[in-house]
Formats: C-alpha cells, sequence, structure tokens
C-alpha cells in the first residue's frame, strides 16, 4: 500500500471540520443579527414610522440600514492591516479562540439590544462583529494553504463555503422566524415581554447559545508550525498601510485584478440583500418569507461553490466574466417580480425565489476561485497581510456601496435591482474583459469567449452537449494569428466550434451556394466569411475565383487575422476524413510561416441530419427549420442531446511544404475520432441513447 504524504493526512484530517464548523458559526451568528436589523429597520418604514431617535438625531429606516452597512465595514477598513500582521506573527489557532470569545462577549451585548430595541446598542454590536471578523478572517483563511495541498484548496474552500453558506441561510432565514415568534402553544411567557419584544427576546437568547458553541468549535483547531519568521513592523498607521499594501499588490497583475473583483461582487452583495428585504416588504411579504428569499440567493452561492470547487484556484481567469454576467442577468430578471400579478397565486414568489437562486449559482461561481486564488498566490509569511489587504478593499467597497445605499434606497426596490443587474454587466464588459485580455499567461479559452460565442452555445446546448479539450492548454499569443483547421463531419460542426472560438473573431471561408440564402449573406457580413464557389458544382470556370477566395485568406491571415479553414473543402462522404490532393492548407502556410497552426478534431457528428451519413446531400437551412417543432415538443429544454467530442491541439511539426504528407498527417489525427454513424432520438419519450445506423441509407435519422 501507497504510504500517504503528510500533506495527504493534512487533507484527511478533522482540521477542516473544525474550520467549517467555526467559520459557519460565526457566519450563522453574524448574518442573523445583521438579518433581524435590517428586518426591524424594514417593519419600521412599513409601519409608517418615519424615524428613530439616535442620540440627538433622528434617523430614517432607510438611512439606518445604510449606515449599519457602512458601520460593518469601518474595522475592516481601519484595523485590516493590524489584522493581517497579527495572522502572520502570532499561532493562528490563538487567534482564532480569542476572535470567538471577543464575538460571545458582544452577542451578549446583541441581544439586550434586540429585546429592548435600543438602536445605538443594535449599530453598536454591528461594529464590534464587524471588528471580531476583522482579527478572524485572516486568521483563519491563511491556516487554510497551510493546512492543504494547493490543488485542495479549491476544494477545502468549496466545501467551508457550502457550510458557511449554509449557516448564512439559516441565519438570514432563522431571524425572521425568531421575529415572528410570540408566547402561546408551546411556547412559554416571559413575564412582561410580549409581541414584537418576545420574538426579539428569543432572538437574542438563541444567539448567544450559538456563540457559546462557536467558542467550543475553536479549540478543536489545529495548531501549525510557523511557516516564517515575520520581522515587519507593526503597522501602527492601519488604513494607511493598508493602502501601502495594496501598492504592493499591484505589481501583482493577477492577483490585484482578483482583489478588484472580489471588492466588486461584496460590495454589490451588501447592499442587494438590503433591497430583497424591501422588495419583499413593498409586496406585503411577511418577515419569515422575506428571510427565505434572501436565503435564496445563499442556497444558489452554494451551489455555484460546488460546481467551482471542481476547477483548480487559476481558473478565475475563466469563471470570471462568465460568473458576473450571469449574475447581471440574473439582477435584471428579479426586477421583473413586481409585473407578475400577485393573484396568480404563489407564481410571484416562485420567479423572485428562481432568480435569487440563478444569481446565488453565478456568484458562487465567481467568488470562489477568487478566493482560493487569494489565499495561495501571496508567498508564506505574507498571506495575512494580503488577505488583509484584500479585506480592506472589500471592505472600502461595501462602505461606499451602504453610503450611496442612502440614495439607491430611495429608488422603488425593483429599480434598484435593474440598477445592480446593469453594473454587473458593465463591470464585466468594462474590466473584466479588457483586464483579462492584457494579463500575461492568458490561455486560447480566455482569449476565444465572447457574448456572441456564449449565445451561439446557449442555442446549441439544446441540441448538443459537447464536451470540450485543449483550449485551456494552449496559451495566448496576440503576436502570431492562428489558422484553425477542423474536420468536416456535418454541416453544423463550424456552428460547434465557431461557438468556443468567437471572442477570436476567425474568419471563414465558405461554399457560396450554402450561404447564398438571405440568412446566409447576413452570416456572410457579421462573421467576415470568404465565399468560394464549390468546383464539383461549377467545374472549371470555377478555378480562378476560387484561387482569389484563397488569396484573400491569405492576405487576411498575412494581416493577423485568425482563420478558420477546413483541409478537406468539403463535408465528410464516409465515417473517415479524406483530403487527397488538396491543397488549400500548404497554400495558406506558405503565404504565411509565421501563423500557428491549431488542429480541431469533432467527434460525435456523423450520423446527424446534417450530415451525408444517409446518402442524402443535406440542406443547412431546410434541416435547421425542420428541427424547430421537435424542440417546441420537448419544451426547448428536454430534447434528447448528442454527445460531441471536440479536442483543440496546437501542432508546430508539420510538413509545411508537402501538401501530400500534410494531408496524409492531418487524415491521421483526423480520422482518431472514427465513429460509425449513430442517430440520436428527436422526442425525450424515446429516450437518449444513440442508435448505430446503416450508413447511405435513406432513413428517418436525426441530428
Amino acid at each position: 500500500m501507497r504510504s500517504q504524504t503528510p500533506a495527504a493526512k493534512q487533507c484527511r484530517s478533522g482540521s477542516i471540520i473544525g474550520m467549517a464548523s467555526c467559520y459557519a458559526l460565526g457566519n450563522f451568528a453574524d448574518n442573523f443579527f445583521k438579518q433581524a436589523a435590517i428586518l426591524m429597520a424594514a417593519s419600521l418604514a412599513a409601519s409608517g414610522v418615519s424615524s428613530v431617535r439616535l442620540f440627538t438625531l433622528n434617523i430614517s429606516g432607510t438611512d439606518l440600514q445604510s449606515v449599519a452597512t457602512v458601520l460593518f465595514t469601518l474595522p475592516f477598513i481601519l484595523f485590516s492591516a493590524w489584522a493581517g500582521w497579527l495572522a502572520d506573527r502570532a499561532q493562528k489557532k490563538n487567534i482564532v479562540i480569542g476572535a470567538k470569545l471577543m464575538e460571545l462577549a458582544t452577542l451578549c451585548l446583541g441581544a439586550a439590544a434586540l429585546i429592548y430595541g435600543w438602536w445605538a446598542g443594535i449599530l453598536l454590536v454591528v461594529f464590534l462583529m464587524a471588528l471580531q471578523s476583522t482579527i478572524f478572517n485572516p486568521a483563519l483563511n491563511g491556516a487554510i494553504p497551510e493546512s492543504f495541498v494547493e490543488a485542495r484548496v479549491p476544494r477545502v474552500n468549496s466545501f467551508i463555503r457550502l457550510a458557511s453558506t449554509a449557516a448564512i441561510l439559516a441565519g438570514v432565514a432563522g431571524a425572521g422566524f425568531f421575529l415572528d415568534l410570540r408566547p402561546g402553544g408551546l411556547l412559554p411567557d416571559a413575564g412582561s415581554l410580549a409581541g414584537e419584544t418576545y420574538g426579539r427576546a428569543m432572538a437574542g437568547f438563541f444567539l448567544i447559545c450559538v456563540s457559546i458553541t462557536g467558542v467550543f468549535t475553536a479549540f478543536t483547531l489545529k495548531r501549525r508550525a510557523k511557516t516564517a519568521d515575520v520581522a515587519r513592523a507593526f503597522p501602527w498607521s492601519g488604513p494607511v498601510e493598508s493602502l501601502r499594501n495594496l501598492m504592493e499588490c499591484r505589481k501583482d497583475a493577477q492577483l490585484f485584478t482578483v482583489m478588484l473583483g472580489d471588492a466588486f461582487f461584496y460590495g454589490l452583495a451588501a447592499i442587494a440583500l438590503i433591497s430583497i428585504a424591501n422588495m419583499s416588504k413593498a409586496l406585503g411579504y411577511s418577515d419569515t418569507l422575506s428571510g427565505l428569499l434572501s436565503a435564496c440567493i445563499m442556497v444558489g452561492i452554494a451551489a455555484g461553490s460546488l460546481i467551482a470547487g471542481r476547477y483548480p484556484a487559476t481558473s478565475w481567469r475563466v469563471l470570471m466574466a462568465p460568473g458576473m454576467i450571469g449574475l447581471g442577468l440574473c439582477l435584471l430578471l428579479c426586477a421583473l417580480t413586481p409585473l407578475v400579478p400577485a393573484h396568480w397565486g404563489p407564481l410571484q414568489v416562485i420567479w423572485f425565489a428562481g432568480t435569487l437562486l440563478c444569481a446565488g449559482i453565478s456568484g458562487g461561481i465567481f467568488i470562489i476561485p477568487i478566493t482560493s486564488f487569494i489565499q495561495i498566490r501571496p508567498a508564506a509569511g505574507e498571506k495575512g497581510k494580503v488577505i488583509g489587504a484584500s479585506n480592506f478593499l472589500s471592505f472600502s467597497s461595501m462602505g461606499l456601496c451602504g453610503a450611496a445605499f442612502g440614495l439607491i434606497g430611495l429608488l422603488p426596490a425593483a429599480l434598484t435591482f435593474v440598477l445592480y443587474g446593469l453594473l454587473c454587466l458593465l463591470f464585466a464588459r468594462a474590466f473584466i474583459r479588457p483586464r483579462l485580455r492584457k494579463l500575461e499567461g492568458a490561455s486560447l479559452a480566455e482569449r476565444a469567449r465572447s457574448p456572441l460565442g456564449f449565445m451561439l452555445r446557449a442555442v446549441m446546448s439544446l441540441r448538443y452537449r459537447v464536451a470540450e479539450k485543449g483550449l485551456n492548454e494552449i496559451m495566448a499569443d496576440d503576436k502570431r494569428p492562428i489558422l484553425f483547421l477542423p474536420n468536416h463531419p456535418a454541416l453544423i460542426d463550424p456552428f460547434l466550434v465557431f461557438s468556443r472560438i468567437a471572442g477570436l473573431r476567425p474568419r471563414a471561408l465558405a461554399d457560396e451556394h450554402r450561404l447564398s440564402s438571405p440568412l446566409g449573406r447576413w452570416l456572410v457580413r457579421a462573421m467576415r466569411i470568404i465565399t468560394i464557389p464549390d468546383a464539383g458544382k461549377d467545374g472549371r470556370r470555377s478555378v480562378e475565383r476560387i484561387r482569389l477566395g484563397l488569396k484573400n485568406l491569405g492576405l487576411a491571415l498575412q494581416g493577423g487575422d485568425n482563420i478558420l479553414l477546413y483541409p478537406s473543402g468539403k463535408i465528410y462522404r464516409s465515417a473517415r476524413e479524406k483530403l487527397g490532393a488538396n491543397s488549400a492548407v500548404t497554400t495558406l502556410l506558405r503565404e504565411a510561416p509565421e501563423a500557428r497552426v491549431v488542429l480541431v478534431r469533432c467527434k460525435g457528428l456523423w450520423g446527424s441530419r446534417f450530415s451525408y451519413a444517409s446518402g442524402k446531400n443535406p440542406s443547412f437551412f431546410k434541416v435547421l427549420f425542420s428541427l424547430v417543432p421537435p424542440l417546441l415538443l420537448n419544451m426547448l429544454i428536454f430534447m434528447p442531446r448528442r454527445r460531441v467530442a471536440m479536442e483543440f491541439t496546437e501542432v508546430t511539426d508539420l510538413p509545411r511544404e508537402d501538401k501530400m504528407a500534410l494531408n496524409k498527417r492531418l487524415e491521421e489525427y483526423y480520422n482518431q475520432a472514427e465513429m460509425p454513424a449513430a442517430t440520436v432520438p428527436l422526442f425525450f419519450w424515446q429516450g437518449s441513447r444513440p442508435m448505430q445506423i446503416p450508413e447511405r441509407v435513406a432513413t428517418g435519422h436525426d441530428a
């Protein structure tokens, strides 16, 4: 039996259980208290109480929400440098225990503030809980990369996020439940406490019990040896030192990009949760239902975290833009909730809950790779400093957003979701994509993504389940154009291939006869396709025009355009690719010898309606439109999917001058994907298993 490495033993130890429990119970108490305060403030506004007395000031309910958000961010802004220094110098377990004891003392004060509706005390507790989190966060997050090998960090983070999100879910949902409690039945009387006061008392007592449990979990953490001797002086200047640390982080473009994304996400999340509560109140929902709706976004984050946890920490470069775009679109859909008539039964609530759930999934996919990268990127002995600087930036963002909510909160709740959604889409378009393109070490997959490709993949996914491989392993290089050379088993594969590389804006060579319709001509203009005649149909008179088309393609390649060219010039006539004496690839490589070559191999399309497997010449648009009725009968999402494997491989040793040797090499590569002709049913009640069919027989098989 192979012996376990120390790292493997650490991964199997109980440390992760202690970390997750400690983190989760703290998040539960934190969010339970904050949600209780948010709901109490929302109730004040809904009941017509315009303001509450806070020392010598009268503060409105909306302003209370804004002030609480700002107060929660202040300790992270003021003391993150101190907490980061402490995490790098002291034993992290001792820091965590001290922070949990501080949490217990704070929540005892919080329980009293809730019972008496003492808003000054509630706001003070919000500040003290944030101070406790400021100390706690760098210590626990810095312990994760010390306790687990790098490859395990995203999974550990996803597990901790799952546990803490479940705790946040319970905290957010439980706050409304406890506030709605009244004496009677199984609940005991509590002297003079009645009505809303009784619910607040039960909430406070429960919080203290949770905090005591959290203190015990802190003692289960493992002690770790110091990873480095940190000689930095104590950062007395606090936020000034945090700013200096941020300036240092700017030298690492990847780390700073991730930190900015983290800051944007948490700034937006801070006020989005308030808007959920405000929209719920505006729609007449109870505190319990409002809490459950807020919990929906947390469930989504947990689900998205599990998805993202399967990928390495470096996957933030691939997942960052899609995650933010998905979040923005879902928040825009949330804004439509008031338009769903309330008399349609639970449909309005289902719509709101469903869009929040999807927004959470996108958020989880966005944040887990970012969190993992911030933990593993800094050198040993600087993790606390960098995590502290990241907290400073994120909570500064939350403070700014909280202050801005004083104005944003004046808008109708639905319009705040419109604003959030547009901000997400703008951030993805104006910051994430340009920033990713400038970073060194980008893969072709990062450069290849685009909104057009995303939409095309979404449409294609109604019928095809594509497993893509290879793009992430090919490095991007903006100085050298790429010649993509795919095999051509069916008329549909150009769209499947293009959907994966649309961001590279490849120009293609295509048969003018197949694109002679109005829609085809539009595709030619939109995708900058160069068309040529079919020599088999047009005979000798087409030779010059074909040469002209290839020359134009060569000039485009020389000019830096990426090119998508099918070496065979036609779709398969059998299960194997046959290039014969075709010379198009050799001609282009002579025109642009500096061009990179990426081979693309599609597997699983032979037997499709778009293929020649039946012996009939397929018409693209006729086949495409024939699939519309089956799609509708399958209600779009239930149509059986054809499985397609697509592999991208960059090659540098092609025999560029010898066309026969080159074609033979390409055929060998493509024909590794040879499969018998197979059909996939059109309707979900027929199942989804492919069935092998005889080739060149006119049978009713499908795409």
